[in-house]
């Protein structure tokens, strides 16, 4: 997986991925496992005694005990199911194509559900963020839903935008307000109460995560935006020319911005490395389907791909090792924990694997 044109650069480490296995575990009545990811949360998601992981097709979600891997529950959710379940305390938040779904994490009961736009079709792209009790998700009408966390009831809803574009992103909170970014272009501030605080002007349409970045609020277009937070003005846009941001994680000090490049892909992504003022380096990596999640734990991006999960510092492009899958099934995004990697397939299995060795 090594960029060809990275010169004397040492080959990384490589590992079977069966090699590093602490245990793996097929998850039942799978026919694809994975939707490509729209933000940075892993599938699985892991919590200090159980994984849970989010299944496409046929639609479920599945906790897993994380020190043996043994199936504790499955709940089957009509649909397709999302890109990765988020955890909140002792509630797992699934979600299908037109419905978000509240489960306890301890049994996979569900406790409620909300369906903004009917299920005669595909109405939320969006995943939730939640502050107290408040739970935020957009949705492909174009709104920006706030609910009790605890009810699944409706607070409020604003329109983003008049020609009700897709709020697809991610939302974020920050200073007490909640910001997402949608397809018309802008991205839109409101207080947790529901008030239009500010809207800004994008230079494409958004559905990815947003993130928060030494006190300022990454937001992808076409280019990479910092916006102020309480006021949305433009601190900084990242733009390359001809090309445009495809994904985006940020590490301890750096943003790491993937371009979308040509299509059909090529097997492989120019990756940019920035800060609040300038482009680090960039490296071309090497891989098709790339993803990549940040691990605070060991300081390292993880990239996903079709072929298995490689490994870098942002500082530094060169690849640190690489985990082989034995056929083209894909990975989705990795959750790290004591030393231990968490990861999921296309073709339904978890894996708990033996973190390799860091230089």
């Amino acid at each position: 997986m090594r960029d060809p044109r990275a010169g004397t650069s040492p080959t990384p480490a490589s590992y079977n991925i069966n090699d590093l296995a602490i245990w793996r575990t097929k998850l039942p009545k799978v026919q694809h496992a994975l939707l490509p990811a729209s933000n940075n949360r892993p599938n699985p998601a892991v919590s200090d005694e159980r994984l849970f992981v989010s299944v496409l097709s046929p639609g479920a979600v599945c906790a897993l005990q994380r020190r043996t891997g043994r199936i504790l529950w499955r709940r089957a959710i009509p649909g397709l199911c999302g890109d990765a379940v988020f955890l909140h305390k002792e509630n797992v938040f699934a979600r299908s194509s037109n419905i978000l779904y509240r489960l306890c994490a301890k049994t996979g009961e569900p406790l409620w559900s909300f369906c903004p736009q009917g299920t005669d079709r595909e109405t939320i792209y969006s995943s939730p963020v939640i502050q107290g009790d408040r739970l935020f998700i957009g949705d492909r009408a174009g709104f920006l839903n706030c609910l009790d966390t605890l009810s699944g009831k409706l607070k409020w809803r604003q329109l983003t935008n008049d020609s009700k574009h897709n709020v697809n992103s991610t939302p974020i909170v920050v200073k007490n307000l909640v910001i997402a970014a949608t397809n018309a272009r802008t991205a839109v501030a409101y207080t947790v109460e529901g008030k239009l605080k500010w809207r800004t002007k994008l230079d494409g349409p958004s559905a990815l995560g947003l993130f928060e970045y030494r006190g300022k609020v990454g937001v992808a277009g076409d280019s990479l935006y910092l916006l102020n937070a309480v006021t949305g003005r433009i601190r900084k846009r990242f733009h390359w020319k001809g090309d445009h941001v495809s994904q985006v994680d940020k590490s301890r000090e750096e943003i790491v911005v993937q371009l979308r490049g040509c299509w059909p892909p090529v097997g492989g992504s120019h990756v940019m490395v920035v800060n609040c003022s300038r482009e680090i380096h960039r490296s071309y990596r090497l891989g098709f389907c790339l993803a990549f999640r940040y691990a605070r734990e060991t300081d390292l991006m993880y990239e996903s791909h079709l072929d298995g999960i490689n490994a870098f510092r942002t500082r530094n492009p060169k690849t640190l090792f690489e985990i082989r899958l034995k056929g083209p099934h894909g990975i989705g995004l990795v959750a790290v924990r004591d030393k231990i990697i968490y990861a999921t397939t296309g073709d339904g299995y978890v894996y708990a694997l033996r973190h390799p060795p860091m230089k």
